[in-house]
């Protein structure tokens, strides 16, 4: 949650607009390349990632 916050809709200054979910880009950066194999239970976020939403 540090390196890739909770950013609602329309709060962002950046301008930028993701169709993924940030979880989709920060467990590979965080965990590699291959973390949906080697932990597969972050293929999807946890029930308290998507609770923020």
């Amino acid at each position: 949650m540090r390196r890739y916050p909770y950013e609602p809709d329309g709060d962002s200054d950046r301008g930028l607009i993701f169709h993924d979910e940030a979880w989709h880009w920060a467990m590979p950066a965080i965990h590699g390349d291959r973390c949906v194999v080697e932990h597969p239970g972050l293929a999807r976020p946890s029930a308290e990632y998507e609770a923020l939403g």
